[in-house]
């Protein structure tokens, strides 16, 4: 594989990120989901490939899942948060 190639061509069928949900089709990137509040102009601005916009192109839902005691809240985008061993620590 060349440099920049994550896998291997055609394994990938979708792609999924914190901004956008980008199907992979023949024809080319086809712009699917988009997070709240972001723009298929700003996902276009951060992404070399020219990306269709779907005509069905909507917002990314929000999804909860429950299980083995957990209940999950995915956000889009995902907030950061630097791990406690990042933080100073307070004075004494």
């Amino acid at each position: 594989m060349g440099a920049g190639h994550l896998t291997a061509v055609g394994a990938v069928d979708l792609i999924v990120t914190n901004l956008a949900a980008i199907q992979v089709t023949p024809a080319g990137l086809l712009l699917k989901e988009l997070a709240h509040g972001v723009s298929p102009e700003y996902v276009q601005s951060l992404t070399e490939p020219v990306l269709i916009p779907a005509a069905d192109l909507r917002e990314m839902e929000l999804q909860e899942l429950r299980g083995r005691g957990h209940n999950i809240r995915w956000q889009y985008p995902a907030p950061l948060r630097a791990p406690a061993s990042a933080l100073p620590s307070e004075p004494s």
